[in-house]
């Protein structure tokens, strides 16, 4: 990212939970309250109050796991919502991937109308070797 000009003030955290003052990030909750807030992985300019991506991952054998990250990575990349100033919104593009050593499928979200909303999926094969994902192919797509 940094050897490109459109992208060199970006930088990409695993497991970042901090404002630019340094206070814990929040998400909105299912009951419209306040929630700790740690993207798996997030692409963002510090000192800055949007991001460019949010990114959620899961392993595809959990399934019953997968709803409260979804939920969260809608949240973010909505619209404020008044007297939400601790939250995380307008975050630019959010992408939800689901993978094994098989396939990986990646849902992405963005701000449709002041909500985050599904916009389309990715799916794709592993090209193995041994264990080892060598390349993906396409496999499916789908977009609105």
């Amino acid at each position: 990212m940094h050897e490109s000009d459109n992208f060199r003030d970006f930088f990409a955290d695993v497991e970042y939970n901090r404002k630019n003052d340094g206070t814990i990030k929040h998400s909105e909750g299912y009951k419209k309250v306040s929630l700790l807030m740690v993207s798996d992985l997030i692409v963002h300019k510090r000192n800055a109050d949007n991001n460019l991506l949010a990114v959620e991952m899961k392993r595809w054998n959990t399934p019953k796991k997968r709803e409260h990250d979804r939920f969260r990575l809608k949240s973010v990349v909505s619209s404020p919502e008044e007297g939400k100033d601790d939250c995380v919104y307008d975050t630019t593009l959010g992408a939800f991937i689901i993978y094994s050593t098989q396939k990986v499928l990646i849902e992405f979200y963005e701000n449709v109308n002041g909500k985050g909303d599904w916009i389309g999926e990715m799916e794709f094969q592993c090209r193995l070797e041994g264990n080892r994902c060598l390349s993906l192919e396409i496999i499916r797509e789908n977009w609105i």
